[in-house]
């Protein structure tokens, strides 16, 4: 099993106290979000979820 972070664009976050707050309970439930959803639907998530998370977890194997 491999763990992979995505850093996504935070510069409207920079300035935003709230992103601390949400990055590391997003970062979990991230963890387990990828484990009952197949690689194929990474795309549609991101694209839902930009501008409310930092980072995105993904596990996969390999």
């Amino acid at each position: 099993m491999v763990l992979v972070v995505i850093q996504l664009t935070n510069k409207i976050y920079l300035n935003n106290k709230k992103a601390l707050l949400i990055r590391e309970p997003f970062l979990l439930k991230a963890k387990l979000f990828y484990l009952y959803f197949p690689i194929q639907n990474l795309e549609n998530i991101i694209s839902r979820t930009v501008s409310e998370l930092i980072s995105y977890v993904i596990l996969s194997h390999i």
